[in-house]
This record gives C-alpha cells, structure tokens and sequence, in this order.
C-alpha cells in the first residue's frame, strides 16, 4: 500500500475527484461523475480543457463507451449517444 505522503495531487486530480478516462482519436475524453465530460488535448502537458459539455443532468458512474463516431454516456437516469463529429 502507498503511503499517502508518497502521493502527489495532479492538476487533473484537482479539477475533479473522479473521472472515467477515453483515447477519442486526437483527443482524450475526461467524463467526470458529475457529468462534466472535459476534451484535452492528447498531446497536453497540463489540463488545459480544448472544450466541456455538461452531458447529463444526474450523475454518471459508469465507464463511456465509444463506437466509431460516437460516445455513449450511461449516467443515473439517461443513456445518451453523442456524436465525436466535428
């Protein structure tokens, strides 16, 4: 087991407590449990969000999904599909 002082809080680790993370391509997805999914660029060296959506209105606890252009969001009362289309 870690000892907590051998632990250091990134910049991500920050911005919110927890977060489901996703390669979309160029792009690393961020989906947050308060569902707030953050789009970083992949190539950043810091959490410098390129754009964020608020994707639900309840919270998400499950993983997303993403098949070809899309990303499903599974969050506590919806299930949504988004498209990763510019």
């Amino acid at each position: 087991m870690f000892a907590r002082r051998n632990l250091r809080a990134s910049t991500l680790a920050a911005a919110f407590a927890f977060a489901s993370l996703v390669v979309a391509g160029k792009v690393l997805l961020a989906l947050t449990t308060d569902s707030v999914l953050y789009v970083l660029s992949a190539g950043a060296t810091g959490f410098a969000p390129v754009a964020q959506y608020q994707v639900a209105k309840s919270p998400v606890w499950a993983h997303p999904a993403v098949s070809g252009s899309i990303l499903f969001v599974k969050a506590e009362t919806t299930l949504s599909s988004l498209s990763l289309k510019n």
